[in-house]
């Protein structure tokens, strides 16, 4: 289904082993334990909740501001859904600012996207037209802030 391995800015991530189409769930995980406060690598999936991937392929997922996936979270499932078609050996991005209202590591973006949002500090940083922009890919929690 999915492997790792180094991407075009020598980091690791995650690779698709198939071809998937607009809504095929690439990952799907039960959720039982959480944590309260974001790290590096946790994604944050309602107001107070956030989760830690450790080493499962969300945690190799990378953000990208023009991602062909996105994080949908529904009854303690966590999934990683394409929005597009997704190709054999291209790489599974999800945009980071779909779930999280603050991130405990901001960066600059270096994807190269058109639309790239530069500086990736979290949903609450982001202008209103470019919150409009991503209404259609954000968890619940995030709707209306």
């Amino acid at each position: 289904m999915v492997y790792y391995t180094i991407n075009s800015f020598g980091e690791l991530g995650l690779f698709a082993k198939e071809n998937f189409n607009s809504g095929d769930v690439v990952f799907s995980k039960t959720l039982t334990s959480f944590q309260n406060q974001p790290d590096k690598y946790s994604i944050q999936v309602d107001h107070n909740n956030h989760f830690n991937p450790n080493n499962e392929v969300l945690a190799k997922t990378n953000h990208s501001c023009a991602p062909n996936a996105i994080i949908v979270y529904e009854e303690s499932t966590v999934k990683l859904v394409a929005i597009k078609p997704v190709l054999i050996d291209d790489e599974m991005t999800f945009n980071y600012l779909t779930t999280e209202y603050t991130l405990a590591n901001p960066f600059k973006c270096n994807c190269g996207s058109i639309d790239c949002f530069q500086d990736i500090k979290g949903y609450r940083d982001l202008s209103p037209a470019q919150k409009k922009s991503l209404q259609p890919y954000i968890l619940g929690y995030l709707k209306g802030r």
